[in-house]
């Protein structure tokens, strides 16, 4: 995710992605499901036609690891052993996934102030990597 479309990777896009999957695993556990896989690559980003940063939408997949807690009454109430842990697991997922979103955006930061205030490194830089 982070390669393939690193242009349209700005904060406010960011933003908008964390806050869409934290949403979905809201609302994965409170349906007593357990993603069991947060990653990068379990993310999947859909940008508008027109291309604003506002109308990204990122949504959650890749449920090969997911569990579903069912009770037949629909009682939340009831205590599983093992969805606490699991539950945790999708947590630490997600503080990953922001951890690498919000350093991919300071490197971007970064990198656009190095522009800014050394032009001559920033160009020496690119024909060094094109040579």
């Amino acid at each position: 995710m982070i390669d393939s479309r690193s242009e349209y990777l700005t904060p406010i896009s960011i933003i908008r992605i964390m806050h869409d999957i934290h949403h979905a695993i809201q609302s994965l556990q409170n349906n007593l499901i357990v993603h069991g896989y947060i990653e990068a690559s379990s993310v999947y980003v859909i940008l508008s036609a027109t291309r604003k940063e506002d109308e990204i939408i990122a949504l959650l997949g890749q449920f090969i690891n997911a569990q579903i807690f069912y009770n037949s009454f629909n009682d939340h109430s009831i205590q599983y052993p093992d969805l606490t842990d699991l539950r945790e697991i999708d947590n630490v997922g997600f503080a990953n996934l922001c951890d690498s979103l919000i350093n991919y955006c300071q490197s971007q930061i970064e990198k656009e102030q190095c522009n800014h205030e050394n032009p001559e490194i920033v160009d020496r830089w690119n024909t060094a990597q094109n040579s």
